[in-house]
């Protein structure tokens, strides 16, 4: 259920594009998504995005041919951030984290973020400098020298 929010969450940020409908796009998350989507999940994304649609012409078509391009979650999560200004949370950053490690459990996502919501409250600079390395990092090993740099 939880993957399911994540998907509406996502979706709900992402799904706005200039060529691709509303619906194109929720479909297109729900097929890269880990979780499949039911029906509810779809409908609502659908739902978030005529209403970004109408309300934010200009983050709708950054996000649309982004999202229509993304291949994984991690690359809708991407879309966000580059079209939205969308900041970054400890669970966006351990998922990413996590992934580039090749671990998904709960127990480690749990303490994974456990860790950098302390970060978060104690170093706004040092949880910048990590969500950064987490973004960009497309192998374990670029994640863990960029992070070994930030310091509080």
């Amino acid at each position: 259920m939880q993957k399911l929010h994540i998907l509406v969450v996502l979706g709900g940020a992402f799904l706005f594009g200039c060529n691709s409908s509303p619906k194109g796009l929720c479909e297109h998350i729900g097929k890269i998504s880990a979780a499949p989507a039911n029906t509810a999940v779809l409908e609502r994304c659908i739902g978030e995005m005529k209403v970004t649609k109408k309300t934010n012409a200009k983050l709708y078509d950054c996000l649309a041919p982004c999202v229509d391009k993304a291949k994984t979650e991690s690359d809708v999560d991407d879309c966000r951030f580059t079209c939205g200004g969308s900041e970054e949370t400890p669970m966006t950053v351990c998922k990413r984290l996590l992934n580039l490690r090749g671990m998904s459990s709960g127990v480690q996502l749990s303490a994974c973020m456990a860790r950098y919501q302390a970060m978060q409250t104690a170093s706004a600079t040092q949880f910048a400098c990590a969500a950064a390395c987490a973004r960009k990092a497309v192998a374990r090993a670029n994640a863990e020298t960029c992070l070994s740099g930030c310091s509080p």
